[in-house]
């Protein structure tokens, strides 16, 4: 049901996959292309930043091994997501402290 699918711009997006470099791993069609997301589409998919040209103080450089990023970026947890559930618990923490 979900191989050779395209994301849709207003939905959130299926869990990244290793395998996000090929169409027939689950819904990972461009919105309007006919292609896979790129790295730097699959970095902000999954809350990664910093990629060449954004605007934040460090960068990547991305090497030019794609199916490595890829097979470290798919399957992750978020950092964003990591984030507010650390912000979560550290709330939790302070209310039991208090």
């Amino acid at each position: 049901k979900t191989s050779y699918r395209r994301m849709s711009w207003d939905r959130p997006g299926n869990a990244l996959t290793t395998n996000s470099g090929v169409i027939s791993s689950d819904v990972k069609g461009h919105p309007d292309q006919n292609r896979v997301l790129s790295l730097k589409e699959i970095m902000i998919v999954a809350s990664i930043h910093g990629y060449s040209g954004e605007d934040v103080p460090w960068h990547y450089e991305f090497p030019d091994d794609d199916k490595l990023i890829r097979d470290l970026i798919g399957e992750c947890i978020p950092p964003k997501l990591s984030y507010i559930i650390g912000q979560h618990l550290v709330n939790l923490i302070d209310f039991k402290i208090s």
